[in-house]
Protein backbone atom coordinates (compact mmCIF):
# COMPACT_ATOMS: atom_id res chain seq x y z
CA UNK A 1 0.00 0.00 0.00
CA UNK A 2 2.54 1.99 0.90
CA UNK A 3 4.52 2.02 -2.81
CA UNK A 4 0.69 2.64 -4.24
CA UNK A 5 0.48 5.94 -2.51
CA UNK A 6 4.02 7.27 -3.11
CA UNK A 7 3.07 6.70 -6.90
CA UNK A 8 -0.33 8.10 -6.19
CA UNK A 9 1.68 11.72 -5.45
CA UNK A 10 3.69 14.13 -7.23
CA UNK A 11 5.71 16.92 -4.83
CA UNK A 12 4.79 20.57 -4.88
CA UNK A 13 6.83 22.97 -5.96
CA UNK A 14 8.68 24.60 -2.16
CA UNK A 15 9.19 27.89 -3.14
CA UNK A 16 6.94 30.48 -1.93
CA UNK A 17 6.14 34.59 -2.20
CA UNK A 18 8.25 35.90 0.83
CA UNK A 19 6.66 38.72 2.82
CA UNK A 20 8.23 42.17 3.96
CA UNK A 21 9.00 41.48 7.58
CA UNK A 22 8.96 37.61 7.59
CA UNK A 23 11.85 36.26 7.54
CA UNK A 24 12.50 32.42 6.12
CA UNK A 25 12.50 31.31 9.76
CA UNK A 26 9.51 33.01 11.02
CA UNK A 27 7.01 32.00 7.78
CA UNK A 28 4.67 28.74 7.50
CA UNK A 29 7.20 27.40 5.58
CA UNK A 30 10.06 26.93 7.29
CA UNK A 31 7.52 24.73 9.50
CA UNK A 32 6.76 22.47 6.38
CA UNK A 33 8.03 18.57 6.15
CA UNK A 34 7.63 18.49 2.20
CA UNK A 35 7.50 15.17 0.41
CA UNK A 36 10.13 15.02 -2.46
CA UNK A 37 9.39 11.71 -4.38
CA UNK A 38 11.02 9.44 -1.79
CA UNK A 39 9.18 6.45 0.17
CA UNK A 40 10.94 7.12 3.30
CA UNK A 41 9.23 10.50 3.75
CA UNK A 42 6.36 8.06 4.45
CA UNK A 43 7.85 5.45 6.95
CA UNK A 44 7.40 6.12 10.75
CA UNK A 45 4.87 9.17 8.95
CA UNK A 46 3.93 11.25 11.96
CA UNK A 47 2.38 15.03 11.59
CA UNK A 48 -0.41 17.17 12.87
CA UNK A 49 -1.84 18.31 9.85
CA UNK A 50 -1.09 17.13 6.00
CA UNK A 51 -2.07 19.74 3.03
CA UNK A 52 -2.97 17.86 -0.18
CA UNK A 53 -3.47 19.47 -3.46
CA UNK A 54 -5.96 18.66 -6.09
CA UNK A 55 -5.28 19.84 -9.50
CA UNK A 56 -8.48 18.96 -11.18
CA UNK A 57 -11.02 20.59 -12.88
CA UNK A 58 -12.10 18.36 -15.35
CA UNK A 59 -15.65 17.23 -13.89
CA UNK A 60 -16.13 21.20 -13.53
CA UNK A 61 -19.34 22.55 -14.72
CA UNK A 62 -17.60 26.18 -14.75
CA UNK A 63 -14.62 28.02 -13.49
CA UNK A 64 -11.94 25.58 -15.57
CA UNK A 65 -8.79 26.37 -14.77
CA UNK A 66 -9.21 25.89 -11.27
CA UNK A 67 -6.94 23.02 -11.50
CA UNK A 68 -4.18 25.37 -11.38
CA UNK A 69 -4.99 26.87 -7.86
CA UNK A 70 -2.97 24.62 -5.30
CA UNK A 71 0.57 25.67 -6.21
CA UNK A 72 -0.29 29.31 -6.31
CA UNK A 73 -2.54 28.70 -3.07
CA UNK A 74 0.80 27.47 -1.50
CA UNK A 75 3.08 30.35 -2.34
CA UNK A 76 0.83 32.18 -0.34
CA UNK A 77 -0.10 30.03 2.24
CA UNK A 78 4.06 29.35 2.85
CA UNK A 79 4.82 32.96 3.00
CA UNK A 80 2.34 33.69 6.39
CA UNK A 81 3.73 33.99 9.62
CA UNK A 82 4.15 30.69 11.31
CA UNK A 83 3.20 29.41 14.56
CA UNK A 84 4.66 29.43 17.98
CA UNK A 85 3.63 26.24 19.33
CA UNK A 86 5.30 22.63 18.15
CA UNK A 87 3.04 22.11 14.99
CA UNK A 88 3.93 19.29 13.05
CA UNK A 89 2.80 20.23 9.39
CA UNK A 90 3.32 18.09 5.99
CA UNK A 91 2.70 18.77 2.58
CA UNK A 92 2.27 15.21 0.49
CA UNK A 93 2.25 17.65 -2.74
CA UNK A 94 -0.55 16.87 -5.60
CA UNK A 95 -2.70 13.62 -6.57
CA UNK A 96 -1.53 12.58 -9.92
CA UNK A 97 -3.32 10.08 -12.07
CA UNK A 98 -4.28 10.21 -15.75
CA UNK A 99 -8.37 9.44 -16.06
CA UNK A 100 -10.75 11.22 -14.28
CA UNK A 101 -11.28 8.34 -12.27
CA UNK A 102 -8.18 7.41 -11.45
CA UNK A 103 -7.46 10.85 -10.18
CA UNK A 104 -10.80 10.35 -7.68
CA UNK A 105 -9.54 6.96 -6.66
CA UNK A 106 -6.17 7.87 -5.83
CA UNK A 107 -7.53 11.03 -3.49
CA UNK A 108 -9.70 8.28 -1.96
CA UNK A 109 -6.87 5.97 -1.31
CA UNK A 110 -4.51 8.89 -0.23
CA UNK A 111 -6.93 10.64 2.40
CA UNK A 112 -7.52 6.64 3.43
CA UNK A 113 -3.77 5.96 4.57
CA UNK A 114 -3.31 10.04 6.02
CA UNK A 115 -6.50 9.58 8.32
CA UNK A 116 -5.63 6.20 9.16
CA UNK A 117 -2.98 7.51 10.60
CA UNK A 118 -4.61 10.01 12.71
CA UNK A 119 -3.39 12.89 10.87
CA UNK A 120 -5.85 15.88 10.31
CA UNK A 121 -6.10 16.03 6.26
CA UNK A 122 -6.24 19.80 4.67
CA UNK A 123 -7.35 19.62 0.69
CA UNK A 124 -6.70 22.44 -1.50
CA UNK A 125 -8.88 21.79 -4.94
CA UNK A 126 -10.12 22.05 -7.82
CA UNK A 127 -13.80 21.42 -8.14
CA UNK A 128 -16.02 20.50 -5.52
CA UNK A 129 -16.95 17.23 -6.64
CA UNK A 130 -13.86 16.16 -5.33
CA UNK A 131 -15.82 16.00 -1.51
CA UNK A 132 -17.44 13.04 -3.10
CA UNK A 133 -14.13 10.40 -2.93
CA UNK A 134 -13.05 12.51 0.52
CA UNK A 135 -16.35 11.74 1.74
CA UNK A 136 -16.44 7.86 0.72
CA UNK A 137 -12.42 7.70 2.24
CA UNK A 138 -13.48 9.31 5.60
CA UNK A 139 -16.62 7.06 5.82
CA UNK A 140 -15.38 3.48 5.40
CA UNK A 141 -13.15 4.93 8.31
CA UNK A 142 -15.50 6.29 11.21
CA UNK A 143 -18.72 4.84 9.30
CA UNK A 144 -21.02 7.51 9.86
CA UNK A 145 -19.74 11.29 8.67
CA UNK A 146 -21.59 15.08 9.97
CA UNK A 147 -20.66 16.93 6.97
CA UNK A 148 -20.44 20.62 6.39
CA UNK A 149 -20.85 22.05 2.86
CA UNK A 150 -19.96 26.10 2.84
CA UNK A 151 -21.65 27.30 -0.50
CA UNK A 152 -23.59 30.08 -2.02
CA UNK A 153 -25.30 27.46 -3.95
CA UNK A 154 -26.72 23.73 -3.52
CA UNK A 155 -24.62 21.27 -5.43
CA UNK A 156 -27.26 19.12 -5.57
CA UNK A 157 -29.40 17.77 -8.63
CA UNK A 158 -32.48 15.90 -6.88
CA UNK A 159 -33.63 13.24 -10.00
CA UNK A 160 -29.83 11.86 -9.27
CA UNK A 161 -28.86 11.69 -12.53
CA UNK A 162 -25.61 13.84 -12.89
CA UNK A 163 -22.11 13.55 -10.97
CA UNK A 164 -20.61 16.93 -11.33
CA UNK A 165 -18.96 20.03 -9.09
CA UNK A 166 -22.61 21.48 -9.57
CA UNK A 167 -24.33 18.25 -8.66
CA UNK A 168 -22.36 15.57 -6.24
CA UNK A 169 -24.37 16.41 -2.95
CA UNK A 170 -26.98 13.37 -3.79
CA UNK A 171 -24.64 11.25 -4.26
CA UNK A 172 -23.79 11.70 -0.39
CA UNK A 173 -27.42 11.69 0.41
CA UNK A 174 -28.40 8.84 -1.65
CA UNK A 175 -27.30 6.45 1.14
CA UNK A 176 -27.97 8.01 4.60
CA UNK A 177 -26.92 5.47 7.00
CA UNK A 178 -23.22 7.11 6.24
CA UNK A 179 -24.54 10.48 7.05
CA UNK A 180 -25.10 11.62 10.69
CA UNK A 181 -26.08 14.85 9.63
CA UNK A 182 -25.45 17.80 6.73
CA UNK A 183 -25.37 21.19 7.38
CA UNK A 184 -25.53 23.78 3.90
CA UNK A 185 -24.27 27.15 5.54
CA UNK A 186 -24.06 30.38 3.61
CA UNK A 187 -26.58 29.30 0.76
CA UNK A 188 -28.72 32.30 -1.29
CA UNK A 189 -32.21 31.36 -1.53
CA UNK A 190 -32.28 32.94 -4.82
CA UNK A 191 -29.82 30.60 -6.31
CA UNK A 192 -31.59 27.40 -4.56
CA UNK A 193 -34.49 25.82 -6.57
CA UNK A 194 -37.76 24.67 -4.65
CA UNK A 195 -36.93 21.46 -5.47
CA UNK A 196 -33.35 21.25 -3.76
CA UNK A 197 -35.01 22.96 -1.13
CA UNK A 198 -37.56 20.52 -0.39
CA UNK A 199 -34.86 17.67 -1.09
CA UNK A 200 -33.00 18.60 1.81
CA UNK A 201 -35.84 19.95 4.39
CA UNK A 202 -37.44 16.06 3.41
CA UNK A 203 -33.98 14.46 4.69
CA UNK A 204 -34.13 16.83 7.54
CA UNK A 205 -30.78 18.28 6.59
CA UNK A 206 -29.91 22.08 7.98
CA UNK A 207 -29.86 25.01 5.52
CA UNK A 208 -28.11 28.20 7.08
CA UNK A 209 -28.85 30.96 4.87
CA UNK A 210 -26.66 33.63 4.45
CA UNK A 211 -28.34 36.34 6.04
CA UNK A 212 -28.23 33.25 9.08
CA UNK A 213 -24.45 34.04 9.52
CA UNK A 214 -24.26 37.92 8.42
CA UNK A 215 -22.52 40.13 11.53
CA UNK A 216 -22.62 38.91 15.26
CA UNK A 217 -24.76 35.76 13.51
CA UNK A 218 -21.32 33.89 12.25
CA UNK A 219 -21.03 32.57 15.70
CA UNK A 220 -24.19 30.85 14.37
CA UNK A 221 -21.43 28.77 12.15
CA UNK A 222 -19.79 27.25 15.06
CA UNK A 223 -22.72 25.02 16.61
CA UNK A 224 -22.76 23.18 13.15
CA UNK A 225 -19.04 23.07 12.82
CA UNK A 226 -18.58 21.52 16.74
CA UNK A 227 -19.99 18.10 15.47
CA UNK A 228 -18.67 18.46 12.04
CA UNK A 229 -16.29 15.32 10.98
CA UNK A 230 -15.70 16.94 7.53
CA UNK A 231 -16.08 20.45 6.17
CA UNK A 232 -15.93 20.92 2.39
CA UNK A 233 -15.98 25.02 1.73
CA UNK A 234 -16.71 26.39 -1.89
CA UNK A 235 -14.77 29.54 -2.36
CA UNK A 236 -17.78 31.12 -4.41
CA UNK A 237 -19.45 31.39 -0.78
CA UNK A 238 -17.54 34.65 -0.03
CA UNK A 239 -18.62 38.09 -2.18
CA UNK A 240 -17.14 39.07 -5.33
CA UNK A 241 -16.93 35.40 -6.44
CA UNK A 242 -17.72 33.56 -9.26
CA UNK A 243 -21.06 32.18 -7.96
CA UNK A 244 -23.29 32.24 -11.20
CA UNK A 245 -20.59 31.25 -13.74
CA UNK A 246 -16.99 31.80 -13.75
CA UNK A 247 -17.27 35.24 -15.90
CA UNK A 248 -19.89 36.52 -13.83
CA UNK A 249 -19.23 38.11 -10.39
CA UNK A 250 -21.56 38.52 -7.49
CA UNK A 251 -21.67 41.15 -5.43
CA UNK A 252 -23.10 38.81 -2.29
CA UNK A 253 -21.60 36.01 0.03
CA UNK A 254 -19.98 36.01 3.17
CA UNK A 255 -17.47 39.17 3.79
CA UNK A 256 -14.06 37.71 3.70
CA UNK A 257 -12.83 38.07 7.47
CA UNK A 258 -16.08 35.78 7.56
CA UNK A 259 -14.93 32.81 5.80
CA UNK A 260 -11.87 33.66 7.94
CA UNK A 261 -13.82 33.12 10.97
CA UNK A 262 -15.43 29.94 9.66
CA UNK A 263 -12.21 28.15 9.22
CA UNK A 264 -11.08 28.98 12.08
CA UNK A 265 -14.38 27.24 13.73
CA UNK A 266 -13.98 24.42 11.74
CA UNK A 267 -9.91 24.26 13.39
CA UNK A 268 -11.54 24.34 16.76
CA UNK A 269 -14.09 21.60 15.91
CA UNK A 270 -12.43 18.42 18.25
CA UNK A 271 -14.31 15.95 15.62
CA UNK A 272 -13.06 17.32 12.46
CA UNK A 273 -10.78 14.74 10.53
CA UNK A 274 -10.96 16.23 7.23
CA UNK A 275 -11.00 20.39 5.70
CA UNK A 276 -11.51 20.89 1.79
CA UNK A 277 -10.76 23.95 0.14
CA UNK A 278 -12.38 24.20 -3.84
CA UNK A 279 -13.63 26.38 -6.68
CA UNK A 280 -10.39 28.67 -6.07
CA UNK A 281 -10.35 30.19 -9.27
CA UNK A 282 -7.41 30.31 -12.28
CA UNK A 283 -5.91 33.93 -11.32
CA UNK A 284 -5.89 36.01 -14.10
CA UNK A 285 -4.60 39.27 -13.08
CA UNK A 286 -2.49 40.45 -10.65
CA UNK A 287 -5.57 42.15 -8.97
CA UNK A 288 -7.69 39.31 -8.70
CA UNK A 289 -6.93 38.21 -4.39
CA UNK A 290 -8.61 34.96 -4.73
CA UNK A 291 -5.40 33.23 -4.07
CA UNK A 292 -4.58 35.40 -0.82
CA UNK A 293 -8.20 34.95 0.37
CA UNK A 294 -8.05 31.09 -0.33
CA UNK A 295 -4.39 31.11 2.03
CA UNK A 296 -5.36 33.44 4.66
CA UNK A 297 -8.13 30.73 5.02
CA UNK A 298 -5.94 27.48 5.46
CA UNK A 299 -4.27 29.74 8.18
CA UNK A 300 -6.80 30.35 9.86
CA UNK A 301 -8.00 27.23 10.14
CA UNK A 302 -4.57 25.99 11.09
CA UNK A 303 -4.37 28.22 13.95
CA UNK A 304 -8.34 27.12 15.41
CA UNK A 305 -6.49 23.31 14.99
CA UNK A 306 -3.83 24.76 17.09
CA UNK A 307 -6.43 26.15 19.57
CA UNK A 308 -8.37 22.96 20.07
CA UNK A 309 -10.69 22.82 23.67
CA UNK A 310 -10.37 19.11 23.24
CA UNK A 311 -14.15 19.55 24.25
CA UNK A 312 -16.80 16.62 24.07
CA UNK A 313 -16.15 13.79 23.19
CA UNK A 314 -12.94 14.05 24.06
CA UNK A 315 -13.71 15.03 27.45
CA UNK A 316 -16.54 13.33 29.30
CA UNK A 317 -20.17 14.81 30.20
CA UNK A 318 -19.60 14.33 33.75
CA UNK A 319 -17.10 17.30 33.67
CA UNK A 320 -19.49 19.65 32.30
CA UNK A 321 -22.61 21.02 34.02
CA UNK A 322 -25.88 18.96 33.72
CA UNK A 323 -29.15 20.65 33.15
CA UNK A 324 -32.77 19.27 32.88
CA UNK A 325 -36.00 20.96 31.29
CA UNK A 326 -39.11 18.92 32.10
CA UNK A 327 -41.47 19.00 29.03
CA UNK A 328 -44.74 17.93 29.30
CA UNK A 329 -45.09 17.29 26.10
CA UNK A 330 -41.90 14.87 25.60
CA UNK A 331 -43.56 13.34 29.11
CA UNK A 332 -39.36 13.67 30.00
CA UNK A 333 -36.63 16.09 30.17
CA UNK A 334 -34.46 17.59 27.87
CA UNK A 335 -30.68 17.37 29.31
CA UNK A 336 -27.98 19.66 28.60
CA UNK A 337 -24.44 19.53 29.16
CA UNK A 338 -22.69 23.61 29.97
CA UNK A 339 -18.57 23.72 29.78
CA UNK A 340 -18.61 26.46 32.15
CA UNK A 341 -14.87 27.03 31.09
CA UNK A 342 -16.04 28.45 27.56
CA UNK A 343 -19.70 28.88 27.72
CA UNK A 344 -20.27 25.75 25.01
CA UNK A 345 -23.53 23.87 25.13
CA UNK A 346 -24.08 20.75 24.11
CA UNK A 347 -28.06 18.58 24.44
CA UNK A 348 -29.38 15.01 24.42
CA UNK A 349 -31.33 14.23 20.87
CA UNK A 350 -33.48 11.46 19.84
CA UNK A 351 -31.93 8.97 17.47
CA UNK A 352 -31.80 5.60 15.96
CA UNK A 353 -30.28 3.87 18.51
CA UNK A 354 -31.77 5.81 21.49
CA UNK A 355 -30.09 9.42 22.07
CA UNK A 356 -27.16 11.17 20.49
CA UNK A 357 -25.39 14.06 22.33
CA UNK A 358 -25.16 17.45 19.42
CA UNK A 359 -23.23 21.06 20.06
CA UNK A 360 -26.07 23.35 20.51
CA UNK A 361 -26.40 27.37 21.35
CA UNK A 362 -27.38 28.97 24.42
CA UNK A 363 -30.57 29.88 23.03
CA UNK A 364 -31.31 26.44 22.61
CA UNK A 365 -31.11 25.80 26.38
CA UNK A 366 -33.28 29.18 26.89
CA UNK A 367 -35.96 28.35 24.28
CA UNK A 368 -36.68 25.20 26.40
CA UNK A 369 -37.02 26.86 29.21
CA UNK A 370 -39.55 29.03 27.36
CA UNK A 371 -41.45 25.34 26.48
CA UNK A 372 -40.16 25.37 22.98
CA UNK A 373 -38.89 22.52 21.41
CA UNK A 374 -35.44 23.86 19.44
CA UNK A 375 -35.40 23.17 15.49
CA UNK A 376 -32.17 20.87 15.92
CA UNK A 377 -33.98 18.75 18.45
CA UNK A 378 -36.95 18.49 16.14
CA UNK A 379 -34.57 17.96 12.96
CA UNK A 380 -32.99 14.57 15.03
CA UNK A 381 -36.56 13.61 16.62
CA UNK A 382 -37.75 13.27 12.71
CA UNK A 383 -34.87 11.91 11.29
CA UNK A 384 -35.30 9.02 14.01
CA UNK A 385 -38.70 8.53 13.07
CA UNK A 386 -38.15 8.57 9.24
CA UNK A 387 -40.82 11.10 9.77
CA UNK A 388 -42.02 13.89 6.59
CA UNK A 389 -40.82 17.48 7.32
CA UNK A 390 -44.05 18.78 5.86
CA UNK A 391 -45.94 16.10 8.30
CA UNK A 392 -44.50 17.74 11.80
CA UNK A 393 -45.29 21.37 11.05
Amino acid sequence: MLVEIVHYLNPADQKWNPIPGIPYEDSLGSQVSFFKGHDDWFRNFRADLVIVGVPEDRNGVDNRGCADSPDSIRRLLYGLRKFDTGLLLCDAGNIGGQGLNDRYQALKEVTAWFLAKGTVVVVIGGTHELSFPLYTALQSLVGSVNLVVGDAMVDLDPANKDFSSRSWINRITANQEGLTDLSLMGVQNYLMSPQQEDYIKERHFEILRLADLRGSNIARAEVSLRDAHFVSLDLRVVKNHRQFSDQVLSPHGLESYEACQISRYAGLSDQLKLFGLFEVPAQKEDTDTSHVLAAEIIWHFIDGFLNRYEDYPVRTLEEYKYHVVQLEELGEGLSFYQNPVNGRWWMEVPSDNGKRVVACAYDDYRKTLRKELPEKWWRYFLKSKGASFENEY
